[in-house]
């Protein structure tokens, strides 16, 4: 006979949390690569878009900020925190990229550039 609360094993039916089966920890690491590929689209954007559209990109961070403050809804002020400070650092690490690597790249490309200039002229001065 069987009591409540047991298997058929003879063992207490426990619930821990941080337990997980072999399809729970698949689910685990597919949530946190889909994350991770989220986050990474910020420094992303940063490199690519943010000399074209700066509006837009600063508009994806702030939406990326309140998306990170959703778990406070439910309680989860550690998941709300955490989700906020890497969408910060990977802002700064995407702001970072732009001014050190893509703006010296752009200023090449959107420099000045001299027609009618040659140099057997004379300089101006």
């Amino acid at each position: 006979m069987m009591q409540s609360g047991q298997l058929s094993f003879g063992y207490p039916e426990t619930k821990r949390r941080g337990v997980l089966n072999a399809q729970g920890l698949q689910e685990s690491r597919s949530e946190c690569c889909g994350l991770f590929c989220f986050l990474f689209t910020i420094p992303l954007l940063f490199c690519f878009a943010y000399h074209v559209m700066p509006t837009l990109v600063l508009l994806v961070v702030f939406s990326c900020l309140l998306l990170g403050l959703a778990p406070l809804a439910s309680g989860s002020s550690l998941l709300a925190g955490s989700f906020t400070a890497l969408v910060l650092v990977f802002a700064q690490s995407g702001l970072y990229l732009h001014h050190a690597c893509m703006q010296p790249m752009r200023s090449f490309q959107d420099g000045r550039t001299y027609t009618g200039v040659y140099a057997t002229e004379p300089a101006a001065a």
